[in-house]
């Protein structure tokens, strides 16, 4: 039996309970998609970022084994609507079409992230998605989430059964985040709207690599989508036993210098979602604005050294796991159910 899978760079997705929709697609976002894969191969430098990765919370409730999290430098905390929404208005002011309010933490920590979705949402940003572990996607959450105008959501599972998520997802339960996302999905089919997609994701790694045909099949006829994502190692370890398999030692420019940029819960902005022990800061936005810094001279150098495929001496490159793509990827196609 086949499946339908969709193959990206840095992951893969398996068609769920999508469909194809009768009503045409919207025009800007469209656009904002056509901007997204021509920009990095043109080499063309927008007038302002297509898309922000917002911190909102560095904080998280988890210790989850893989997480990229643990090779942080900086402290944590959590970001201010105030500056959530300078951010956003100065998004707004060059078009900005995409944000993803999150990055390191758990962004469903912050009191005010519904909220903070909303205002984006009703200033205009096409396509805001966010990541989380659903241990905190309680019933009144949901519900507020499905109101929010959020256009996905990533549910990062990483395991299917319970022995093998117990041992990855340290500090969660099983059993109430799968309740949790059960929940959404029903209310979500009892209000009868199109968003936010649903996506359950694995990342694929040693511990759990034999669930992965199993985590698929189970999942599939739940959601949207189903994403199994590349292990990226905390600190680039060429020797880590969980690094991609099959990756070559090959270097390309890095399409994130054309595309997007991140800000951390402080203010503080980075090149890249690939810093993230935090090494290599570009500024923050309490003493440049994110279109000064996205034309700024450290981002210049970046995208210059990239082109001419030299990084030696870029110390977040050079252990940055984003850059590299497994020769082969493998879709199970043959292994799953029935």
């Amino acid at each position: 039996m086949s499946i339908n899978t969709i193959i990206y760079p840095y992951h893969w997705d398996v068609i769920g309970t999508d469909t194809i929709s009768l009503s045409p697609p919207d025009k800007k976002y469209l656009l904002y998609r056509k901007k997204w894969e021509e920009n990095p191969t043109n080499k063309t430098v927008s007038e302002f970022p297509l898309h922000l990765d917002i911190e909102v919370s560095g904080r998280c409730n988890l210790m989850c084994t893989h997480c990229t999290r643990h090779s942080r430098r900086t402290k944590i905390g959590d970001m201010s609507i105030s500056v959530f929404k300078r951010i956003i208005d100065e998004g707004i002011e060059y078009g900005l079409p995409s944000i993803t309010p999150h990055w390191l933490g758990e962004s469903f920590l912050h009191p005010q992230l519904v909220e903070m979705i909303y205002y984006a949402k009703k200033k205009g940003i096409i396509d805001i998605r966010i990541n989380t572990n659903c241990s905190l996607l309680d019933e009144e959450t949901s519900k507020r989430i499905l109101d929010s105008g959020l256009d996905t959501i990533i549910c990062s599972v990483d395991a299917v059964t319970k022995e093998t998520y117990n041992r990855i997802k340290i500090g969660s339960d099983y059993d109430q985040v799968h309740k949790n996302i059960n929940q959404i999905i029903d209310l979500k089919e009892q209000k009868g709207i199109k968003n936010p997609t649903i996506i359950v994701q694995m990342i694929d790694m040693k511990q759990n690599h034999d669930e992965l045909t199993s985590f698929i099949d189970y999942w599939r006829v739940r959601v949207n989508k189903v994403r199994v994502a590349t292990y990226q190692s905390p600190d680039g370890s060429p020797n880590d036993a969980n690094r991609a398999r099959n990756a070559p030692d090959i270097f390309f420019p890095c399409s994130h210098l054309w595309q997007r940029l991140v800000v951390a819960w402080d203010g503080t902005v980075y090149s890249c979602i690939g810093d993230n022990a935090c090494r290599s800061p570009i500024g923050d936005i309490h003493h440049n604005s994110l279109h000064e810094l996205w034309h700024g001279e450290k981002m210049s150098y970046l995208r210059s050294q990239h082109k001419k495929l030299e990084i030696s001496d870029i110390e977040t490159c050079s252990h940055c796991d984003l850059n590299k793509i497994p020769n082969s990827v493998k879709l199970y196609e043959k292994d799953l159910k029935q």
